[in-house]
């Protein structure tokens, strides 16, 4: 098995977990392709990714009446 084909197996472990894991014995009746390189993962990435916070005030303030409407949706129940 290549070292991402391994990466996805296992819940997404670190690559660098995986090799030591086989390297050191711990997980069995596994053949690591020694070839194998760490690729880029997307969903790592995706889950990784963290928003920005809400700025604490706005930068745009309404200088007329309904120029700036806020409303809350909830679909249908």
């Amino acid at each position: 098995l290549t070292i991402c084909e391994l990466h996805r197996i296992l819940g997404h472990v670190s690559q660098t977990a995986i090799k030591s894991a086989v390297m050191k014995g711990l997980v069995e009746g596994v053949e690591l392709d020694s070839a194998s390189e760490p690729e880029f993962c997307d969903a790592c990435e995706k889950g990784k990714a963290a928003r920005q916070p809400f700025p604490k005030e706005s930068k745009r303030r309404a200088t007329a009446y309904g120029e700036l409407i806020h409303t809350d949706l909830w679909g249908p129940a």
